[in-house]
Order: C-alpha cells, then structure tokens, then sequence
C-alpha cells in the first residue's frame, strides 16, 4: 500500500564525510576481475522463475504450528499500531508469534521507491492476532545499490501444508536512486548478475527471513560484493548492538544483531546464514550494513543465498536478546530477577535497569513491569546493574555476581517530589510558556552506551505546557526555574526546594513587554517523526511552539508533506499557533529547499512530496509552481557543505561579482533565501547575509527567512530565529495559507533572533516597497525592541550592502512606559553616489540568551525598503543577473 496518512519513515541521509569514508572502506574495493569479459552469455538460457499466486485467506489466524501467506483483500484485514503503513493488495505473512506485510507492486513511500519490501511488523498475541505494536519504519536490501523493482510479487508457498509460508518478489534491477545520486562512486553494481527475492515466514519462526536466489547468466566467474541491507527508523525505537549497547559512536566492526529498540517493540537484524553483519555507517538514525562477504559465481550457475533475518520481540533489549538466544539455539542462562523499588512505596515502575560486566562493558537493559520487576539471562560472572527512572535520583550501581542458578538484585530508588506550576500574563491570563528546570548540584553523567537523553547545561527538566500549568516530578534537592515564553516576553526566575514525597507550588507572571501588534512571528522549516532524523511527536512539536510564542509552525520533513493544523486542533491550540503544509526537498545535487504552503495529496507517495532524482534545479523548481496553491520557494541553509548540500554552494555563486560557476545549476525561480539558519547575524555576515545582498543588488525579490530547522526540541531549539510577517492582524485562528504566501513573496517580512527590529518609509512603506527618494534620501522609521533579559548593543544600517553607519544602543530608557524599546528614532538614509538603492536594518547584542536559547547571541534584521532616487516608481538593479 501506498500513502496511508500516518507513515513517519522518510528523511534524507544527512552523511558526514567521514561517514561516507567509513561507507566505502567497509565496503571493501568492489572491484570485478579487469580481465572478465562480462558480455558472453551462456548457451542455454535460465527458465523463467517460477511465480505463484495471491495465497491463502489471511482474515483469520492460522492453525497452531502453521504459517500463512496471502494477499490483504479487504480493509477489515489491514492490521493497525502505532504506524499503519499496510493496505488492501499488500501481502502478509503471519503465524501464531509474528505477522509481517510485503509491499504490493507500485511506487513506494520513503526514499526506498519501489515495492516488495516491508511496510509492516508486529507480535501476535494470544487470539492470533496483532497486538497492534506496529512501529517499523523503512529499510532496503539489495546487491549494491541494486534492488529489484517488482513486476511481479505472489505467494509461491501459502504454509497450508504446514512447511515454510513464501512471498516471492520479481522485478528488473535497479539502483536506488538516493543511493545511486548520493553514493554511485563507492559501489560496484555486478553488472550481469541477476536476482530475486523470496520472504519466508517458518511455522513458529520469530523472525521473517530474505533469500536471494542469483544468477550468474555469463559464462565467465562472477563475483557478487556487497549484499547489503539499510534500514531507516528513527520514532523514539534507538539502535542497539550487543556490544555497544545504545552508543552509536561505538558501532564500527561486527555485530551479532542491529536492534531497533523501543519499550512496546524491538526489531533486531540478524545474518541469515548465523554469521555477524558488518556495520558500514549510520546517520540520524539511518543504518546501513552488509554481509561482509564476496560471493564467487561459477557462469551459467545459480544459488540461493539466505541473506537477513528480521526479528521482532516485545519490550526492550533484553527481550531482543533473548529471542535472538533462541533464534541461535543458544541454552537460556538462569533468570536474574531485578526488583526495583522506590522508598516510601511509590511507583518504581518504567524504571531502566541497565546491566553493566566485570569490564563496564554493555550487557542489557529492560523496563520494569508495574511490579517493579524484570528478568534478564545472565552467564556466570560480575555485573554492576543501575536503575534510571525519569524524575528520580539515579541508583548508584549495585555489584552482584551470577551463578549458574541465577540471581537475585534489588535496586532502591529515593522518593522524588513533586513541582506544581501555574504561568500567566500580566492580566492573569493562562499562557503557555517553557519551563526549564536546573539543579543546584550538578549530578553525573551515564554512560553513552544507556542511550539516556542529556539535556543542556545540566537541567534536570525541560517542560512545554500550552495550557499555563504542569506538575514535574524530581529527585529531592535544591533548583532554580527559568520560565520564559520566546523573545516578546520577560522571564522569570526562581529558586526552590523539593522534599521528598511533598509538592512544591509557583505561580510565575511573565509580562508582554514587545509590541509586535499586526505580525504574526513564525518558524518555517521544522521536522518531526515524518524525518528520520527527528522523533519528536508532532503533538510535542505543536505545544512547544505555543509555549515559545511561535505562531506560524511549517512543517518540513525531508521528503514528505504533512500539515501541522491537524495536530493544533487536535490540541486545542487553534489561538496560539497556525500550521502549514510543506516539505523539505532534500537534494543531494542541489541543496535543500523548503516548498510551503503545499497541497497534501494522500493518494500520492509521501503525500504528493515531489521527487527530485536524476532532474535538473530548473525542471524541479518549476514543478514546485505547478501546485494549486503556488507555493513558495525557500532556499534553504544556502552555503551548507556536503550532504546538507547548500545552493549557492553547489552553483558556486560568487556575491562580489554575481556570477556562478555551475549555471547549469543556476535557476531564479525562488522566492526566499533562509539566511539564518539556527544562527546569529554576526556568524552568517560574511557568508548567506552577503549572498541575500548579492541577490537583491541583481534585482531579485528574494525575502529573507530565519529558522530554527529544528529536529530535536531540546537540543535545535523551535523558533529560534524566526520569521515574523506583517499580515495585519494578531490572531493566528484567522490567518489563511493564501495570506501566509503572498505575504512571504511581498518579502513583508522582518527577521528576529530576539531583537524586533522594524521600520517604516516616510508614507507608511514598509518592507518590500519603494520609497520615493530624490538624490537617493529617504527618511526611515525604525524601532527596536527587545525584553530586558535580552542584550541590544547597536543598531546597524546598510545601504546597497555595505554598512554605513553604527548607532550605539545604551541602556538609557527610550520611553519609560515600555523598557523594551531600545530604539525609537527617525534615521536620514542616503544611497552612494544618490542613485536607487535598498536599505536593511539589523541590530546585534553580544551577551548571549543562555538559558533560554544556550550559546546564541540576540539579533534581528529587517528586510529590505526600497530607494528610489529617479522617481520612476521602481528600483534599478545595479548587478547582472547571473
């Protein structure tokens, strides 16, 4: 099935160099004999391969001790869970432990385009039926970057006669386009070599297995390299290695499994044939491996080779593992039973125990059932086992050794306290706000290889509440809170103590104290779970943009289209926070671009995401226009290096001469320029500023954007920077996608870092409009503001792109009745040599925002107004076009 409406697996693999080295020299060379002739055919041609048909009825589980394989054909039979990605024609396989579902023929969601790969893996309880755990995301497996585009996918064996159910895929090779565009160079593609694919479910198998069967069609050797598999997940499931436990730093060499480790489910890859996987490299949680091993082909000859398994087991890394045991045949140790309890009796429940050996080495992991408990197979040796539980101190660990009879461990957490807080506005108005929370003693830090999530400058809790209120749970202890709601706001701080099963209460007030009446302030490129480099929930993403006063919220998934709205009103947030539809276009050729507002096609893979493989910028931008809606065009982090891939990087644009070096490449029709990309003006003045500069002294209208492209609420922080757009009018309930559009491409837009900088001409122009200017003089309004948490140390001015003057912004009070502004004057701007121009106005502080926005400094920047010094109405460029 395709476009199911919940899939969450897409996203580009954003590969470091060194990642991509590390790809190629665990490949291995690749390299076909330069002495084979690889166009001889053999005499006597293969025989067709054999296919089937549709299998057996799937509606109901299968007798015990017997696997089926069928094609779905009615709704009814669609399993659910946490992801749905399955549907009416795709194949499943089930028997009474596992049920797994094939994709049918067609084009495919995800970066894996084409069908015959799973879509679908679950447990199966007890009735035979799914437990509806469903979380897997994407993987592909294939020679090389080779995979098979089906023509053909049937059941050659339904498992009614009790042996092995079998779902066969047949179909041309072909590369990978991702793969292929961004990786060509370090695969060898085994031309000539052919083959398929055959899903197999056992009987009471754990686990789907993949076999390829290979021919060899020349009548020279062959020699096939690199079998290898990828698998892109992400969602809150973390990679996991026997040896390296949750570590990714640590996954270089082999592995008995890759696991894909949740609470609910884990998934883990095995090699088929009981060997190890080579790890090859991974990226935001994109992992690709291979079997390690050179097949060596006699010609004219054909084999089966049983390549990967995929294994499903339910809870965490311990049950991984102890299927995996089983998987192997391997003798289950004696159980140690791990008993977690927290004094005073309370919940010890989803408390982590993480078993550690002799050597500090990773062991395992569970959670602890509602009982407090958890079984683990343990060999004979020393261990050292410690507890995590969010809100509570961390167990100090606990040496015990294991006999061949087992063990028995108790761990003992402290009783936590409990924070109750309530947020308002000046007029005790309920607001949303963020919530940071920082102890007073700094407290260790776990190893890497627990996969705990740190959170910046130590804090013990970061909270977004979109309703003014929450309770936080933490360990007993002194704190202080900062509560802070985005750059138009004051913060406050407090310090407080939390005893030990008591509750502590803080009513917090922060004041409004910028005046952003008529703008609408906004983020404009942000992932979620649709990226597989973000598993923030939508949900999340959606309260912590009310909570930073970011009141447009664009959604930007690599590769996917999705609309934020949905999850604001499912949340009730209609008044503080408007969504968009877009997506991230991310090209490996290219550069990134972000496409909004766009129309959300279901029926269309990745929802109607437009597919950019093997196109030229030109074809591919000219289709992003040919949406209903005309959506804009935005560049994205435009001067990126590598797999990030920047435009005017890859056209070479020079903003001194206003050439490019690649105009193959080159095409105007974009409409913004992302040229603050999570960073300050200070860091980007030399570099995107300049480019903007270049552009607008060429004549193009190109609006400048700033966003936080934030893939992890904690650590790429929403709204910082952003965009505010003047569309008259403070309520975002009432803001249409239409207005949102043209008022980007009227370029009525002026960027914040946390200063709010505007200005007005002499009639009232703003941004985007011409002023008239005789001999190139204008008189400009400017106004800027920033709360009293925030430092403004200037107020800078450019003319054409060059600074032209400095006004020092001192601590004296502009107006007493509003400390926010620190800048309220009329300022005589005249262009160089008094001809037509345009005119910016940025302001800087130098102290930066920790701890509402760690390590950046506050800036804004206003779009351009125009200067016309001949009174024709209009602005002469003074550069080529490229």
């Amino acid at each position: 099935m395709r476009n199911s409406g919940n899939r969450s697996i897409t996203g580009h693999m954003a590969i470091t160099l060194a990642a991509m080295t590390s790809f190629w020299l665990g490949c291995g060379d690749g390299k076909a004999n330069p002495d084979q002739d690889t166009t001889v055919e053999c005499d006597a041609p293969f025989d067709s391969w054999e296919t089937g048909g549709e299998g057996a009825d799937i509606s109901t589980p299968p007798p015990a001790g017997q696997a089926r394989a069928g094609r779905i054909a009615s709704a009814d039979d669609v399993p659910g869970g946490v992801k749905n990605n399955a549907g009416v024609g795709d194949y499943m396989l089930r028997n009474s432990r596992v049920m797994f579902v094939i994709e049918d023929i067609g084009e495919s969601d995800g970066y894996q385009p084409f069908g015959g790969g799973i879509v679908h893996a679950d447990l199966v309880g007890a009735d035979g039926e799914p437990l509806g755990l469903n979380m897997f995301g994407e993987s592909f497996h294939g020679l090389s970057i080779r995979l098979l585009d089906p023509d053909s996918i049937t059941v050659i064996s339904d498992g009614a006669d009790g042996g092995e159910a079998v779902v066969r895929v047949i179909g041309p090779m072909r590369n990978m386009p991702l793969l292929d565009v961004a990786f060509n160079f370090f695969f060898e593609v085994n031309d000539g070599v052919e083959y398929i694919a055959d899903w197999v479910l056992g009987p009471d198998s754990e686990f789907l297995e993949l076999r390829f069967h290979i021919r060899n069609p020349l009548l020279q050797w062959a020699y096939v390299n690199l079998i290898i598999f990828g698998a892109i997940q992400g969602d809150g499931l973390e990679i996991f290695t026997p040896e390296s436990g949750f570590d990714l730093d640590s996954l270089s060499g082999r592995h008995d499994l890759f696991g894909h480790v949740g609470q609910d489910i884990s998934y883990g890859w095995l090699d088929a044939q009981g060997g190890t996987l080579q790890y090859v490299m991974e990226e935001s949680q994109i992992l690709v491996g291979e079997k390690g091993v050179t097949l060596p082909m006699e010609g004219c000859t054909e084999r089966t080779v049983p390549v990967i398994r995929l294994l499903v087991a339910k809870g965490g890394a311990e049950s991984l593992l102890a299927a995996a045991r089983r998987v192997a045949g391997a003798v289950e140790p004696a159980p140690t039973t791990f008993n977690v309890s927290v004094t005073g009796g309370a919940d010890a429940s989803g408390a982590t125990v993480h078993v550690l050996d002799g050597s500090d080495g990773y062991v395992t992991s569970a959670i602890a059932d509602p009982s407090g408990s958890w079984h683990a197979g343990l060999t004979a040796g020393d261990y050292t086992a410690i507890a995590v539980l969010d809100g509570h101190q961390v167990t100090n660990g606990v040496a015990f050794d294991v006999d061949a009879s087992g063990a028995n461990v108790d761990l003992v957490m402290e009783q936590p306290g409990t924070l109750e807080y309530t947020v308002e506005d000046q007029d005790a108005n309920p607001i949303p706000a963020k919530i940071m929370i920082f102890p007073d003693a700094a407290s260790d830090l776990l190893p890497p290889s627990f996969g705990v999530k740190t959170l910046p400058l130590g804090a013990a809790a970061f909270d977004y509440e979109a309703d003014g209120s929450g309770t936080v749970v933490l360990p007993a202890g002194g704190y202080h809170l900062s509560a802070a709601r985005g750059f138009e706001y004051e913060i406050e701080e407090r310090s407080f103590t939390i005893t030990a099963g008591t509750t502590e209460t803080l009513s917090i007030v922060l004041d409004h104290s910028v005046d952003s009446t008529g703008m609408l302030c906004g983020d404009f490129h942000v992932h979620s779970v649709y990226s597989p480099d973000s598993s923030d929930p939508r949900a999340a993403k959606v309260r912590a943009a009310a909570a930073e006063g970011v009141e447009i919220l664009v959604s930007t998934d690599h590769e996917w289209v999705a609309d934020y709205q949905v999850e604001i009103e499912a949340e009730g947030l209609q008044a503080w926070v408007h969504g968009v539809p877009g997506e991230e276009l991310t090209t490996y050729d290219y550069g990134h671009m972000n496409v909004y507002p766009m129309t959300v096609r279901p029926d269309e893979p990745n929802e109607g995401a437009i597919d950019w493989y093997y196109r030229q910028a030109s074809d591919v931008f000219a289709e992003v226009h040919t949406d209903p809606l005309d959506p804009v065009l935005q560049i994205n982090h435009p001067r990126s290096g590598g797999s990030l891939g920047g435009y005017f990087t890859a056209i070479g644009l020079d903003p001194e001469t206003g050439t490019v070096g690649n105009p193959d490449v080159w095409s105007p029709a974009f409409q913004a320029v992302e040229v603050f990309n999570g960073e300050d003006f200070r860091s980007q003045e030399d570099l995107t500023v300049k480019d903007w500069f270049a552009l607008l002294s060429m004549g193009m209208k190109v609006t400048a954007m700033a966003n936080s492209d934030t893939h992890n609420l904690i650590w790429s922080e929403i709204g910082y920077p952003r965009s505010c757009l003047f569309v008259g009018h403070d309520d975002p309930s009432t803001l249409t996608n239409i207005d949102l559009r043209d008022t980007v491409k009227a370029m009525k837009v002026t960027v914040t870092g946390g200063i709010l900088v505007t200005a007005q001409g002499p009639a009232g122009e703003g941004y985007g409009d011409v002023v008239d200017a005789p001999s190139g003089t204008a008189d400009i309004h400017v106004i800027v503001q920033a709360p009293s948490w925030m430092s403004a140390d200037r107020l800078r001015v450019f003319v054409n792109g060059v600074e032209v003057s400095t006004i020092t912004l001192d601590e004296t009070t502009v107006d007493p009745a509003n400390p926010a502004i620190r800048f309220d004057d009329v300022l005589v701007v005249t262009t160089d040599g008094g001809g037509d121009g345009f005119v910016v106005f940025a302001a800087e502080g130098d102290s930066d925002m920790t701890p509402v926005v760690e390590g950046h400094r506050p800036f804004g920047m206003t779009n351009p107004i125009y200067l016309d010094a001949d009174s024709d109405g209009a602005f002469d460029p003074f550069m080529s076009m490229p």
